[in-house]
């Protein structure tokens, strides 16, 4: 596709926002670094705003790394943060002058049609110009969502929070699509084709870039058309987010001798997970940004019982690197903390010191958008 004529001298027109929503663990953050490399490969300019209840993110951290601006919206959601994502989207315009803004919502987030898209569009309709809203959803999840009398994950609080934001999808979109069989995708698609019989059904893998340019010529063609819930429960909304947990640390690494990082990162990430387990905590996404002279490495998982998926690399004579981790889990705050220091133990037991700079655990407060427009 020829680059987009975005904006004339003026200024005037309207930048495209793309935003990709989607539960926790679903794929938005490497989708998001494949489109922004397929669209600089095309010299298009891209900005990117990640967003999480807190900062310290190893997203934003890997984002950077892949070059290109990137902007934080933290402490909240979109929609509890919307004068800052707003601020913060516009000052990304005037610095950088995008053709093209990337944003994700945080993971445990719903009901953005009423209180992001609704707000931008009655309010900077000469300054964005929206996106259908995609929401990705991960396919092991999605079936047991979508099985007779099963729940998609965690407890039916958490579970309403996962079933609103397919309801407010313009785009169904089934993520890692290189991890099922030709039969068992399209099944999948029939299914959520069945259920959302309005939504156009498409999947993608943002690892093999299968179906990545088909769903972003679609969603930068077809204008917004989304419509807010007209049933959404603010009460049970924030029961299911008050029973999640969330973790964010800054460590300082060092090694005694020479270090195979990957397998510390490994070893870290199973360590946790396996604490978690043993607890009786249900891991919705770990992550870890592992980062020192010569190179990096971005490792996660979304399930206790899976292979960590890790990209990047450290060189072995690095003898100091810096970690940044996020834990997100069906748990209380104390219960992540406590994995930590599993991990640290395991870490220290393949000869790595590690000195916490900064740790913060809570359970993320309930929602109060700054803007809501209900559905008519």
């Amino acid at each position: 596709m020829e680059r987009d004529k975005i904006r004339d001298d003026s200024g005037n027109t309207p930048v495209p926002f793309i935003f990709i929503g989607g539960f926790l663990g679903a794929g938005k953050t490497t989708l998001l670094l494949e489109c922004a490399r397929r669209l600089r490969a095309q010299n298009v300019r891209v900005g990117l705003i990640a967003n999480d209840q807190a900062d310290g993110l190893a997203d934003t951290a890997l984002l950077r790394q892949a070059g290109g601006p990137v902007a934080e919206v933290a402490g909240g959601c979109f929609c509890c943060r919307f004068d800052e994502l707003v601020a913060t989207s516009n000052r990304l315009v005037e610095e950088i002058r995008p053709d093209l803004l990337l944003g994700e919502p945080v993971g445990s987030c719903a009901d953005l049609a009423a209180t992001v898209y609704a707000p931008l569009q009655r309010d900077w309709p000469d300054r964005f110009r929206l996106a259908p809203f995609s929401v990705l959803v991960d396919p092991q999840r999605l079936h047991a969502a979508l099985r007779e009398g099963g729940t998609p994950l965690f407890s039916e609080k958490v579970a309403y929070i996962y079933r609103k934001q397919l309801e407010e999808a313009q785009i169904l979109v089934i993520a890692k699509s290189d991890l099922l069989e030709t039969d068992a995708l399209a099944g999948l698609k029939a299914q959520l084709a069945a259920r959302y019989p309005e939504k156009p059904v498409m999947s993608l893998s943002a690892k093999t870039g299968e179906g990545v340019e088909a769903w972003l010529n679609f969603v930068r063609q077809e204008p917004a058309a989304v419509t807010p819930l007209a049933d959404m429960d603010y009460a049970t909304y924030a029961a299911g987010e008050a029973e999640l947990g969330w973790l964010n640390a800054a460590i300082d690494l060092e090694a005694e001798a020479t270090a195979d990082w990957t397998a510390v990162a490994q070893r870290l990430l199973a360590a946790l997970a396996e604490s978690l387990a043993n607890q009786g905590v249900s891991v919705a996404h770990l992550k870890l940004f592992l980062s020192g002279a010569g190179g990096s490495i971005a490792a996660n998982l979304t399930a206790a019982d899976e292979t960590p998926a890790l990209s990047g690399a450290l060189p072995g004579r690095v003898r100091e690197a810096h970690l940044v981790l996020n834990c997100r889990a069906h748990g209380a705050p104390e219960q992540l903390r406590e994995s930590v220091g599993a991990g640290l133990d395991a870490m220290r037991a393949q000869g790595v010191k590690a000195a916490v700079v900064r740790i913060e655990s809570f359970s993320p407060p309930p929602p109060r958008p700054t803007h809501r427009i209900a559905a008519q």
